[in-house]
């Protein structure tokens, strides 16, 4: 629409011939021009604001057959039609995405809550009457934005249908507000499902398997509550256990999360042990990174001009500043590195100034600082544990900017603990850790400590090394080595008279060593060397080796790995060895090959995905060492509202499986059930547009598609961060366009956050019209609604074309000869979506 405008008003001032009008100031006046026809002066207004006097010969625009009457609202530079219209919005320098906007009579951008509310931009007197019209020049800045923030640019281009803002730093919508402002509150209720089933059949037996995890839940004003079940079941029989339960609230204002139920201890040096009790521990996604302050980089731009931040030569971060001060935060810069800064001005001036890493002032680590706290009973994972009553404690501090300590204790009435753990950085490239854990056993008569210490280092910019040892005394040992039944160990242990003899059954390591180390983006590809050496209180060892390569060229790649164990027992001893080699064929099919001690296998796989929805994998091997031949096929399926696996697998031997997976959610929320192809997590949302089916919208977790009733699951969102979801316009039917199709929210955790997408039916039509006397409409003449506005243009052969045109709407035309005439069409009370264009015949009645 607004670029048939702008054609339309490029082709009217071609046709005019004007000269400057030297005696009257007037809005018109009439005269003669030289050829003697009538002309019409009127005042116009150039894009800056400027206004300038042309006089038209509207003798001469009859002759090009061009309507008079268009005149008034042709005679101004190029601009927006009245209402509402889509463009692209532009923030300094970044494009926010399409979105409707509305502009006033002269064609003057509306600067409403809804428009500062889209651009992210401050509304001076919040946000009510969010998609108010404006009138009249006095309105377009009704809440006081210009007034507030007079630096502000506002650059219309409707020949690009593009509204360009350059705005201050403080007109910015603050990434993280000073006072926390986070998604609360929602009531849902949820099911999470896994269910796997697998049957083989080999010579006339068939043996089945089936296994099925869920988790149910509720969230209610930020409470959330969940219990885990497990169901399984066989040839010889089935099974079904309760896993866990509990309840959870996160206080986002004192960074806390308070668990209560069967849980398992966060957060601790002692992390891990299941409880039937209570624990508070910090949160860790409000918490993360509030250990280092961000880097601020800041100065004054003596005109609107354009930031440019690099690091190590890549560019970081780019936008459009206004005059002025101006300040840059939250940009992901690494504190080890220099930031090199560059204002470039209009006029093509550059100024260029650094930022030394020095400076910067940033934690070496990423902390979670705080205080956890647990009690309750010790839940064992079997029948063969006691369950004492285990209370927990637990901190962790940023000492300074590049070490991190933390320590904890554990105690029940025959165990007691204590822990600290420290990191430390030496230097940017290395970082040294440390811990030690001290246990008393009273009921085993057992006291000792264990000592733990790595370093990692990169030594060059792609060789990376890697140390670490463990030591602990014969008489250290872990909660879990406390709580077995005496009873049930001497029936395991045969002569066990002694609670020594009981302990021996656990078997202790008396100390470890393991290093590492990597090479890669080598010209001859990627290498890792690894080894690790354990010992027991009896002396028994046991030691790893090994080493792998990799490379690939062009679409092959190839491998190889050596693996040797050496030790007295538990292991696999020898050395083993393998070596894979993968060529393509074409850019689905792949052929491999893989030897090792047993022997090689050759095969040939196919593999594809098809669309959102579906993907499959088709292979083939055989074995020489058997001669074995084995086909199988598996396929993935997303039919929008279940995840499904499904293989088959067949050997020359006759053997065959079949296998099936699936995996969702069901949610129960205020307007209605809704599937989701994703388990939920803890934060979600429920997303709606307008009641549309199968529209496609990108979460976190993947697509989803709205159902039936226009509703469908955003199933994780972040919390306490910037979570964006966005609809893909190209699942929305022909006759819809949406508002804006990009919206941010920040969840906090626990909330079921409802995000609504509006969206508008429009209807897109060419009325082929013809005139009083049967002859089709010129090309020119100008199209009036009922208030006698302009609307647009007929486009010749009698074709007028409307963006969006509701049954009903009253249409009339300025004919050539100063003569008017009604449109008069019949339009189906329902588009067909078949057509992207409605085409209708018209006719023009004279009034």
């Amino acid at each position: 629409m607004n670029t048939d405008f702008f054609r339309m008003n490029t082709l009217v001032h071609r046709a005019l011939w004007f000269r400057p009008a030297a005696r009257t100031i007037g809005l018109i006046c009439v005269s003669t021009s030289a050829h003697g026809a009538p002309s019409q002066t009127l005042q116009t207004n150039s894009g800056n604001g400027a206004a300038k006097e042309i006089t038209y010969d509207l003798g001469r625009l009859k002759g090009r057959k061009l309507d008079p009457a268009q005149v008034q609202f042709f005679a101004h530079s190029a601009r927006f039609l009245a209402g509402r219209q889509r463009v692209m919005l532009v923030v300094n320098g970044s494009r926010l995405g399409s979105m409707s906007v509305s502009f006033n009579p002269e064609g003057q951008l509306c600067l409403n809550a809804k428009l500062l509310e889209d651009a992210g931009l401050i509304s001076p007197q919040g946000t009510a009457d969010k998609a108010t019209a404006c009138d009249s020049a006095t309105d377009i800045d009704s809440l006081g934005f210009l007034a507030q923030f007079p630096q502000t640019v506002v650059d219309l281009r409707p020949g690009k249908s593009e509204v360009h803002l350059i705005v201050p730093a403080q007109a910015l919508q603050p990434r993280e507000p000073t006072t926390r402002q986070f998604n609360s509150g929602g009531t849902a209720a949820t099911l999470n499902y896994e269910a796997f089933s697998s049957v083989t059949q080999s010579k006339g037996t068939s043996i089945s398997y089936q296994n099925v995890n869920t988790v149910a839940g509720l969230n209610a004003g930020d409470w959330l509550f969940r219990s885990g079940q497990n169901y399984s079941a066989s040839t010889s029989g089935s099974q079904l256990n309760h896993l866990y339960a509990y309840g959870q609230r996160t206080c986002s204002a004192i960074d806390v999360t308070a668990q209560a139920g069967q849980i398992n201890i966060a957060n601790s040096v002692f992390s891990g042990i299941a409880l039937a009790g209570i624990q508070v521990v910090p949160e860790d996604s409000l918490r993360a990174g509030t250990g280092e302050s961000p880097v601020r980089i800041e100065g004054i731009a003596r005109a609107p001009a354009r930031i440019e931040v690099r690091q190590n030569g890549n560019l970081i971060h780019t936008s459009m500043i206004a005059e002025g001060p101006y300040l840059l935060t939250d940009l992901g810069l690494n504190r080890r590195l220099d930031v090199v800064v560059t204002v470039i001005e209009d006029n093509g001036s550059k100024n260029t100034f650094t930022l030394p890493a020095a400076s910067l002032d940033g934690s070496a680590f990423d902390t979670t600082p705080g205080y956890s706290f647990a009690a309750g009973q010790y839940r064992p994972g079997s029948n063969q544990s006691e369950k004492p009553f285990v209370v927990s404690a637990n901190g962790t501090w940023p000492v300074s900017q590049t070490t991190q300590v933390t320590a904890g204790a554990l105690g029940s009435i025959e165990y007691q603990g204590f822990a600290w753990s420290m990191g430390y950085r030496l230097t940017p490239e290395t970082t040294l850790s440390m811990s030690q854990s001290a246990s008393n056993a009273s009921k085993l008569g057992q006291r000792g400590t264990q000592l733990s210490a790595s370093v990692s280092t990169q030594l060059r910019k792609n060789l990376s090394l890697s140390l670490s040892t463990t030591q602990r005394t014969e008489g250290y040992r872990d909660f879990l080595d406390s709580v077995y039944r005496t009873e049930d160990v001497e029936d395991i242990l045969e002569n066990s008279s002694t609670l020594k003899a009981i302990d021996n059954f656990r078997g202790q390591t008396r100390d470890q060593y393991g290093a590492s180390l990597g090479w890669g983006n080598t010209p001859v590809g990627n290498f890792s060397v690894s080894t690790s050496y354990s010992r027991a209180f009896d002396n028994q060892s046991t030691q790893h080796l090994s080493a792998t390569w990799s490379t690939s060229y062009k679409m092959a790649t190839f491998s190889a790995s050596v693996r040797k164990n050496i030790g007295d027992s538990g292991y696999e001893k020898g050395l083993t060895t393998y070596v894979s080699a993968t060529l393509p064929f074409g850019e689905s099919a792949r052929a491999y090959a893989n030897a090792d001690r047993t022997g090689t296998r050759v095969g040939m796989t196919q593999s594809e995905k098809v669309n959102d929805s579906a993907s499959y994998q088709l292979r083939a091997d055989h074995d020489d060492s058997n001669h074995r031949t084995n086909l199988a096929a598996s396929a993935s399926l997303l039919p929008r509202y279940v995840r499904a696996n499904v293989g088959y697998a067949r050997s020359s031997e006759g053997s065959i499986n079949y296998n099936a997976r699936l995996t969702g959610a069901v949610v129960a929320h205020g307007n209605g059930v809704t599937l989701s192809p994703y388990p939920v997590d803890d934060t979600f949302g429920v997303l709606s547009v307008g009641d549309l089916a199968g529209v496609k919208i990108m979460t976190p977790r993947g697509p989803v598609w709205t159902d039936m009733f226009g509703q469908a699951i955003a199933p994780s969102l972040a919390p306490y961060r910037d979570t964006q979801l966005a609809v893909s316009g190209a699942s929305l039917p022909r006759n819809v366009d949406i508002g804006n199709g990009v919206k941010k929210i920040k969840p906090s955790r626990g909330s079921v956050n409802r995000v609504a997408f509006d969206v508008s039916t429009t209807r897109r039509t060419m009325l082929v019209v013809k005139d009083p006397n049967g002859a089709p409409l010129a090309k020119g003449l100008a199209v009036l609604n009922e208030h006698q506005q302009y609307i647009t243009t007929t486009i010749g052969n009698g074709k007028v074309y409307f963006p969006t045109l509701e049954p009903g709407t009253k249409l009339s035309v300025m004919l050539a000869d100063d003569k008017t005439c009604q449109i008069r069409y019949s339009q189906p009370k329902q588009a067909d979506l078949s057509k992207i264009i409605e085409t209708i015949e018209a006719t023009c009645v004279a009034i």
